[in-house]
């Protein structure tokens, strides 16, 4: 692992603060430290990969990354990193989806970019994923799709499960009541709790100030 390239890496990405979709600096080395270089060998697919800002850092840590989207409106042929060059003079970002594939294919020869509809009648490509280890839910916060996402994992054999937003007060925490659901019933152990910590801001509220966190913004489960 090529630990000066991560760092820089991270230097690039915005906070979860500045970019409330993105995972927090804390969470993504967290994940470092978590897989580090004992699942070079491995895949992970990344289910909600956004812009791809921890798509970058997973590629570091895994063998294959399938990153899952439903992309909207394309920046052109543009890729992330130039219009994160946009962004940082005028803040029209959010008004747009960026062509991620394009950044994945000049960029990283190891992500493989799904472009798809992963709650659609046709479901997941289980036979492309079938040498998933880990599965990075990230997708609709929905208690109903959270639940969708982590029962298809678990069909693919994961090893491990690791989910965003967990503790964040927004999507009605649902995020947190469908994986407390599985933990509950012994699907899935905690083995690890990652990003923000409690009561740290993870947002801010122009109307109401800084938003603070219910519990811990992500965790590492490991499948029963």
């Amino acid at each position: 692992m090529n630990t000066e390239e991560l760092k820089r890496v991270l230097d690039e990405t915005p906070d979860k603060v500045e970019w409330k979709e993105t995972t927090s600096i804390k969470f993504k080395t967290d994940l470092i430290e978590f897989f580090g270089e004992d699942f070079k060998d491995k895949d992970i697919l990344e289910v909600g990969c956004h812009v791809g800002h921890t798509s970058r850092i997973l590629s570091y840590l895994f063998k294959k990354v399938y990153a899952m989207n439903i992309n909207g409106p394309l920046f052109g042929d543009r890729t992330l990193w130039e219009v994160n060059d946009l962004v940082s003079e005028n803040d029209v970002y959010k008004q747009y989806s960026v062509n991620i594939k394009t950044t994945f294919d000049k960029k990283f020869e190891n992500i493989d970019y799904l472009e798809m509809d992963s709650y659609n009648s046709k479901g997941w490509p289980m036979d492309l994923l079938s040498d998933v280890s880990v599965v990075f839910i990230d997708a609709i916060h929905q208690y109903d799709e959270v639940l969708y996402d982590i029962k298809n994992a678990i069909t693919l054999n994961s090893e491990y499960l690791v989910f965003d937003d967990y503790g964040l007060p927004w999507y009605q925490m649902d995020v947190k009541a469908a994986v407390d659901s599985k933990i509950k019933d012994g699907t899935l152990e905690v083995v690890k709790q990652i990003g923000r910590e409690p009561g740290t801001e993870v947002a801010f509220n122009i109307q109401t100030g800084p938003v603070l966190s219910i519990d811990w913004e992500g965790l590492i489960c490991k499948v029963k």
